[in-house]
């Protein structure tokens, strides 16, 4: 019965008035569902084994463009970092949470 609870999104989502209506599966084998209208665009993610919406997103249009959701790549490290010491665990002066393994908080005493 869940099995077709994607194709049963899509067929609601054109009767809604969306075009461009795309599905894909995801990595961990959830089926994502991206449609567009000239007032935004909405994003659904369900688990096809349970039927269950994992997320419903919609995201409006600004200034006549169609919505949509910027990708954040994330593999240059974090922002919001307060000091300069970084990734895989080193620390450095004022330490931060910057970086893959996070930073230390340094010693700040200039080697007294």
């Amino acid at each position: 019965m869940a099995e077709g609870v994607a194709e049963d999104i899509v067929r609601q989502l054109k009767r809604l008035g969306f075009r461009g209506v795309a599905q894909e599966r995801t990595l961990l084998g959830r089926v994502r569902i991206v449609a567009t209208r000239s007032d935004g665009q909405r994003e659904i993610i369900v688990n096809p084994k349970t039927g269950e919406i994992l997320r419903d997103l919609w995201t409006p249009a600004v200034d006549g463009e169609a919505g949509g959701v910027p990708i954040i790549d994330d593999r240059w490290g974090r922002s919001g970092s307060d000091g300069d010491g970084g990734g895989d665990g080193g620390g450095g002066h004022g330490g931060g949470n910057s970086g893959s393994g996070g930073g230390s908080n340094g010693d700040d005493d200039g080697g007294d």
